[in-house]
């Protein structure tokens, strides 16, 4: 959330966030154990690159070739983010934030009676307050960094690559992910060892990347980023 001169309600607005956010990770929990249990996917890097996309979804592609197509070259250093600047709130009291599409965010969405401002939402009808929500997959950073968010959700291990050039305050950590993250991996591959050798390809900088990173680092596989696709 940026940061900015003091307004009547922020407080409020975090709180509530806060609330609702916890209510749709509960829901999303609920929704876990209900559902038909498939075996698990587990899969390790070899090489990972960057791309401009980032998912968290868990899918098994057919055996072939990979279209690299849209791979960019590797970073050596994190993406310089644009100057800081405060989120000034209009005089329709309508609050941008952008998330993915991540189910636990669904409590959230329902508070606001969907995406687009509401004037019969819980925070409109308890707060006097309107959320305007954009689902995204982009790495936006600069947008909530320039002011042009008020808030936006990510990880940690994002927040630990970016800390230092944001100007934002973090409300508070709203819990862990829980089978939420997974790799796309060919219909042969099994196991993460199994990947010992092989390319993958990774959004730098996220928490794809980290996973990947981490698995890799529990089976003792080695890790050489490639420069470019080539």
């Amino acid at each position: 959330m940026t940061q900015g001169s003091p307004s009547p309600g922020l407080t409020a607005i975090g709180k509530f966030l806060s609330f609702v956010l916890v209510l749709g990770l509960i829901a999303l929990g609920v929704w876990l154990m209900k559902r038909e249990q498939t075996p698990p996917t587990t899969s390790g890097i070899a090489t990972p690159s960057s791309t401009a996309t980032n998912s968290n979804s868990v899918n098994v592609a057919p055996t072939g070739q990979i279209d690299l197509e849209g791979v960019v070259a590797a970073r050596t250093v994190v993406p310089q983010l644009a100057p800081p600047q405060a989120y000034r709130l209009a005089d329709s009291k309508i609050i941008d934030i952008e998330l993915s599409e991540y189910p636990g965010y669904a409590g959230l969405i329902v508070a606001n009676g969907g995406l687009k401002p509401n004037d019969d939402s819980f925070f409109a009808r308890n707060y006097g307050f309107k959320l305007n929500i954009t689902l995204s997959e982009e790495e936006s950073w600069d947008k909530l960094n320039t002011g042009k968010l008020a808030a936006s959700a990510t990880t940690a291990d994002v927040l630990a690559v970016y800390g230092r050039q944001f100007n934002v305050v973090v409300p508070g950590q709203i819990g862990f992910s829980r089978g939420a993250d997974g790799i796309v991996v060919r219909s042969d591959i099994n196991r993460i060892n199994q990947l010992r050798g092989k390319t993958l390809t990774a959004s730098q900088f996220t928490e794809a990347e980290f996973f990947i990173r981490y698995l890799a680092q529990e089976a003792g596989i080695g890790i050489n980023v490639l420069p470019d696709a080539d």
